[in-house]
């Protein structure tokens, strides 16, 4: 029953037309439920923290679409919104639940929307460190990784197809490196 537990709470959390605020409810439900699996004694808990390894990307990059999709709304209500997330996420990286970007990968597809890029785009990026990180999910050798790459960064449960994978992978390269104060090492 585990399985279907985080699946059902990580569908509730991407459902569509639900207030912002149920939302974030929905996420703290999620970390209680983490929380308590997080020994590992509970039966299940380590399907219930696998599956919800697996969905939480995919639901959190739906919900970030939604969000964006909406009108805008009060920045004040955002940033409020932003905070509370964070502050699970930061939860979840002082328990350990999840490989260390695991939670920047979540937080990058909650609060940005992704855009593809291209290898021209990536190459003539105006930045040079940026342009490097952007450059690299290009390379020959590195399309073998790309799944795993994106599964330690939170930014894909399933294996996607390589170019999915790939615009995920530089879509967090951005965000992170646009961030004021953020390191995050690679």
């Amino acid at each position: 029953h585990a399985a279907a537990l985080a699946r059902r709470l990580a569908l509730a959390l991407a459902e569509k037309k639900v207030p912002a605020d149920t939302s974030v409810a929905r996420l703290f439900l999620i970390s209680d439920v983490l929380h308590n699996c997080r020994t590992g004694k509970a039966a299940g808990s380590e399907q219930l923290h696998s599956s919800f390894q697996e969905l939480l990307p995919e639901a959190c990059e739906k919900l970030g679409r939604h969000w964006h999709q909406q009108p805008c709304e009060d920045g004040e209500e955002w940033a409020r919104r932003e905070r509370l997330i964070c502050s699970v996420f930061e939860a979840w990286d002082e328990w350990l639940i999840f490989p260390p970007l695991y939670t920047k990968g979540l937080s990058s597809l909650l609060f940005a929307p992704v855009v593809d890029i291209t290898s021209r785009e990536a190459s003539q990026e105006v930045d040079e460190r940026l342009r490097q990180k952007l450059v690299r999910w290009f390379a020959g050798l590195e399309q073998a990784h790309l799944p795993q790459e994106c599964r330690r960064r939170g930014l894909v449960g399933k294996s996607l197809p390589p170019g999915v994978c790939r615009a995920r992978l530089c879509h967090f390269e951005r965000y992170w490196h646009l961030q004021t104060g953020v390191q995050v090492r690679l």
